[in-house]
């Protein structure tokens, strides 16, 4: 059984990394504790990006966003964009897969993150695959979350989980939630060193609540340190969300909302140069 949690703060150094990988996209993360892999085989050879294993449909993207069809016949829906991710993109058509086992500590808080897109395949006018498609999330053999779908062919979004370990080795797998082409690129897993109930609860020291919090939703600062304090939010890729000056209120009502799913930072500026960092989810 997975247990989300509702507060969550996160290693400073890793999320200055998350946030500073505005080349390569969000999923090839520092820490990542995944291992990505870009596509080396021919048309229609072995199709699962290395280090990852299940079925995977066999056509092949390249870094450049070229779709390759083991099959003349087939007709590519939509405008290719690149990989975000040097090419560890792959297609998934229900009920394919793909899965990565991965040693985690036990009773440690994760981050998992995918950047998937809904793809459009066809063979006119026999079949059309075009229709929107999510991703679900699967942990150890039980579905613990699925994605919003994707509406629109080759659009990447971005979507996470918060999850605790309940075991040590851990099988971190990938499907689609209809029996659609989707394309997902390389995925992020994190662990948030500071993020466990007992430390928030024993420290109260500052948290950003709910987390994860979904898109276009309300946001929740709170901070036990006293006087006034600055907020800055920043996105994965370096662009400034929000900044309010001269807060000073305990708990804060963040008067954004935001509508794009991914990991968010965040830093409060007290008084005489105290400075405190974190994460968030929008989902």
């Amino acid at each position: 059984m997975i247990n989300y949690k509702s507060h969550l703060i996160s290693n400073l150094l890793i999320s200055i990394a998350l946030i500073f990988q505005t080349t390569i996209g969000l999923c090839q993360c520092d820490e990542n504790l995944l291992l990505n892999g870009s596509f080396t085989s021919l048309l229609g050879n072995s199709v699962v990006a290395p280090n990852w294993e299940g079925i995977s449909t066999p056509d092949i993207n390249d870094a450049s966003g070229e779709l390759n069809t083991s099959s003349s016949q087939y007709e590519w829906i939509g405008d290719i964009i690149p990989s975000p991710n040097e090419g560890t993109w792959q297609n998934i058509y229900y009920p394919e897969s793909v899965f990565q086992f991965v040693e985690l500590e036990v009773g440690e808080t994760y981050d998992l993150c995918i950047e998937y897109a809904a793809q459009g395949i066809a063979i006119v006018p026999i079949l059309i695959f075009d229709q929107p498609v999510g991703v679900r999330f699967i942990i150890n053999d039980t579905l613990v979350y699925t994605s919003p779908k994707d509406e629109t062919q080759y659009t990447w979004e971005t979507d996470c989980i918060t999850f605790v370990a309940k075991q040590t080795m851990n099988k971190i797998e990938f499907q689609p939630d209809e029996e659609q082409y989707l394309g997902i690129d390389g995925a992020c897993l994190i662990k948030n060193v500071t993020s466990s109930t007992t430390t928030i609860e024993a420290n109260n020291d500052h948290f950003i609540y709910p987390n994860p919090v979904r898109k276009n939703s309300h946001l929740n600062l709170h901070t036990s340190n006293k006087g006034a304090f600055d907020l800055t939010i920043y996105s994965t890729n370096g662009l400034l969300i929000l900044h309010e000056s001269n807060i000073t209120t305990e708990d804060f009502v963040i008067p954004k909302k935001l509508s794009v799913a991914g990991i968010y930072y965040y830093t409060l500026e007290h008084k005489h140069h105290k400075r405190l960092s974190g994460t968030f989810i929008v989902k």
